[in-house]
């Protein structure tokens, strides 16, 4: 064993039972030692906390999809809208549409496979999404003409 590979063993065993003195050197911050037993701790290879605790996740994902002024529509792995934002149900609202929830609980791939007869981008809707829940496509683009209560309008989907 070369004296380098010997020292560093040596180090090893001592910051697994640590002394006194060796105590004193991981009470400062940047020294070797406190580097060495930082990166062996069991919370370094934890993910970061991302979400303060007392926050509420729900809440927070609420305030932020609602802070966006783009029309926000969630869906899941089956093509269900589980969440919208403000800007979705001020523009449902503004359009009439009646339902209370602003389409959450609709499957959103349905509905554009249904209406894929009479729209050739609904049809690509509900193609490129089925195509992204199996896994064959990351992302889809797509500018269309909506009407609106403001009159014609141009939609985009991404």
């Amino acid at each position: 064993m070369s004296y380098s590979a010997s020292r560093a063993a040596e180090f090893e065993a001592r910051t697994d039972h640590p002394t006194h003195n060796d105590a004193l050197s991981l009470a400062q911050p940047g020294s070797r030692k406190w580097l060495r037993a930082v990166a062996r701790a069991p919370q370094a290879h934890r993910l970061p906390t991302l979400i303060v605790p007392d926050v509420e996740a729900e809440a927070l994902l609420r305030s932020t999809l609602d802070a966006l002024s783009a029309h926000i529509a969630v869906l899941d792995e089956a093509g269900t809208i589980i969440a919208i934002n403000q800007a979705w149900r001020a523009f449902a609202h503004a359009s009439g549409y009646a339902d209370g929830n602003h389409g959450v609980g609709m499957n959103y791939v349905a509905v554009c496979e249904a209406a894929a007869a009479l729209s050739q981008n609904a049809a690509r809707t509900a193609a490129a999404l089925r195509d992204i829940m199996e896994g064959t496509r990351s992302e889809f683009r797509m500018e269309y003409p909506c009407r609106s209560p403001g009159g014609r309008a141009g939609f985009s989907f991404a």
